[in-house]
């Protein structure tokens, strides 16, 4: 309808454009770029993750898989927040362990990528970083992940 719409989103676009206009793209950018590599270094470092794409442009888009994981299975835990004892090291229990976009990314989505590396049917997670984010938020999810691993 003309006459009905969401303020709040329009306010929240509005405030979105005056944030990425005061920072720039180029700042934008080399962050997301910068949170990206961290992530996909920290992601192949651990035993039992795969990082794909990695020859693909540097950006804040990391795409991953747990071995012997479903990928449903990985973001719950991480989205709902695994119950962690202190031994963990992890400090906050309340919330979710991943503080940036995670989904599930079916090999119906990326067929050409799907049939080059074989993965078929296996579905694969893409965290996306952002500029907001942070190294410690990285190092709290990659924590986190560890864990799933394990378990």
């Amino acid at each position: 309808e003309f006459y009905e719409a969401n303020v709040a989103t329009r306010l929240g676009l509005g405030a979105a454009i005056d944030v990425s206009l005061a920072l720039g793209m180029d700042t934008i950018e080399e962050k997301c770029a910068l949170l990206g590599g961290l992530l996909r270094q920290r992601l192949r470092a651990m035993e039992g993750v795969h990082v794909y794409h990695e020859n693909s442009c540097a950006c804040g888009i990391v795409t991953f898989s747990v071995e012997d994981v479903d990928a449903t299975t990985t973001k719950e835990k991480l989205q709902n927040g695994l119950q962690l004892h202190h031994e963990q090291d992890l400090d906050s229990t309340e919330h979710p362990l991943c503080c940036f976009h995670l989904s599930i990314v079916p090999a119906t989505s990326t067929p050409l990528d799907s049939s080059r590396t074989g993965l078929r049917e296996r579905r694969l997670l893409r965290a996306s970083v952002s500029y907001f984010n942070t190294g410690d938020e990285i190092e709290l999810f990659c924590k986190a992940l560890e864990i799933v691993c394990k378990k």
